[in-house]
């Protein structure tokens, strides 16, 4: 996360495997994607980085920046994209992933708060869901971890749990 980011401010990160020997063809393509949406309502930017592998292949890496999940969204869904992406799969995209920027995620739930919860109600919800998860496998579980030492029995228990 920068520290130029604001708590409207939605971030999407798409990750694209291409060989070597495509790596223009993909950003001749990304700089389209991006003409595209510049017309598109909220859009703040984008950052490309890439990275190689093993193999010849290289790790394509957009981070596109929205002014609200709304607008993100609505250009993630949009036709113009949509027929980009699947001119890319079909030519040279190895493997194609996408998904939520972690932080800008957490950003943008803080963000649907008046207040941050106070920190005795968040461990407070924290035990209720993991206290009867722990104890309903302890029960299921009480032929094969039953057996176990009771620390070791717990300390399995918790982290299948988690």
């Amino acid at each position: 996360m920068t520290g130029s980011q604001s708590s409207e401010q939605f971030d999407y990160l798409i990750q694209a495997q291409v060989r070597q020997s495509d790596l223009i063809a993909c950003k001749t393509l990304q700089d389209s994607l991006q003409q595209a949406a510049l017309q598109s309502k909220g859009y703040l930017g984008q950052e490309t980085f890439c990275r190689q592998l093993e193999d010849g292949f290289i790790e394509y890496n957009v981070r596109l920046r929205f002014s609200d999940i709304q607008s993100c969204l609505a250009w993630i869904d949009s036709p113009i994209r949509r027929r980009y992406l699947h001119q890319a799969e079909s030519r040279f995209v190895h493997q194609f992933r996408s998904g939520i920027h972690e932080p800008s995620f957490d950003l943008w739930l803080t963000s649907q708060l008046p207040d941050p919860p106070p920190i005795w109600k968040m461990n407070l919800l924290v035990w209720l869901a993991l206290y009867p998860s722990v104890m309903l496998l302890s029960l299921i579980s009480v032929d094969s971890l039953g057996r176990l030492p009771s620390a070791l029995n717990v300390l399995v228990s918790t982290a299948i749990t988690v």
